[in-house]
């Protein structure tokens, strides 16, 4: 059996950037199939959807950013995030915008459930079809382990 030390110099080994794929897609992809979190080292700017961005854990100061919506993956004070929904969308899609909604509200607010929210930011699903509600998350709320 590993020592805590080798689990822990283990773990350190296995994580991995952004910054050390080609793409955030494929950033993504590797965390998914892993089963690994991934640091986010920086706001990366996208183009186009990027498939099963809330099924992975992340961490770090960064997060990715398509349009005027940018999703930090660590919560900041004075952050507002939002996520498109529309129930022809698709819960693989990431939900930055309407051209890319998620499928259900329920999806969405397991993935705001999933990131290390600070007390007091808001977020926020909006219905493609112009319903709205907005709900304050607050650490209590999130399993952070």
């Amino acid at each position: 059996m590993p020592t805590k030390s080798q689990q822990i110099a283990d773990r350190v080994n296995n994580i991995r950037a952004v910054s050390d794929f080609d793409s955030v897609q494929l950033a993504v992809d590797w965390a998914n199939t892993n089963n690994q979190a991934i640091y986010w080292d920086e706001v990366y700017t996208v183009t186009s959807n990027v498939q099963n961005l809330h099924e992975v854990k992340h961490f770090g100061p960064g997060g990715v950013t398509r349009g005027g919506n940018t999703w930090y993956v660590e919560g900041k004070e004075s952050t507002a995030r939002t996520l498109y929904v529309l129930n022809t969308g698709s819960d693989t899609n990431d939900g930055l915008d309407s051209s890319y909604p998620l499928a259900s509200e329920q999806y969405g607010l397991n993935a705001l459930q999933k990131i290390h929210n600070v007390d007091g930011e808001t977020a926020t699903i909006q219905m493609v079809t112009g319903h709205q509600y907005s709900t304050v998350i607050s650490l209590q709320d999130v399993d952070l382990s």
